[in-house]
């Protein structure tokens, strides 16, 4: 399995023998090497909170969007880029939309990279998520984590370390 929360699934839900099931946990979904090393933050920046995936309903993007409207209340200029879905609606102050970017193509893959370099943190309040690998990939960007406990999620991000959950 790909996480300790889907192991406990088997045995637990279909009677799986525990030393029959194993977690193999995945990697980044890019290569690990491409991923620039974080620099100093860029003097005068405005806080950027990043979020990638394409299902933005399942993914938590209303949540997303109703915090960061509150976080704008404290800071005006900060930003939040969404990556991932064409299309969220009204598009509120200070966010910011690319749309989907695809690995294999050169030109997105690196408008993708440098949306991970550019951040502050890395959010993603999903509802459902099996595994996150955008969360395993913000982290190789170095970006702390904010996400739900759901799933694998709350294995990858460890509460108050590395993010928070």
């Amino acid at each position: 399995t790909i996480s300790e929360r889907l192991r406990a699934s088997f045995v637990t839900d279909y009677g799986v023998a525990p030393e029959r099931v194993v977690v193999a946990y995945p990697g980044p979904n890019m290569d690990a090497a491409a991923i620039p090393v974080r620099g100093a933050r860029r003097a005068g920046a405005p806080p950027t909170v990043l979020f990638v995936g394409k299902e933005f309903a399942r993914k938590g993007g209303d949540v997303l969007l109703a915090a960061f409207a509150r976080v704008r209340e404290r800071l005006p200029d900060a930003r939040c880029v969404i990556v991932g879905p064409s299309d969220i609606g009204a598009v509120p102050a200070g966010v910011e939309l690319l749309g989907p970017l695809r690995k294999d193509d050169p030109t997105e893959f690196a408008r993708l990279l440098a949306a991970y370099g550019d951040a502050d943190v890395f959010c993603l309040p999903t509802r459902y998520e099996p595994l996150g690998i955008v969360t395993i990939e913000a982290m190789y960007a170095g970006l702390p984590c904010v996400t739900s406990d759901t799933w694998a999620m709350g294995e990858m991000v460890a509460d108050g370390e590395t993010g928070f959950t």
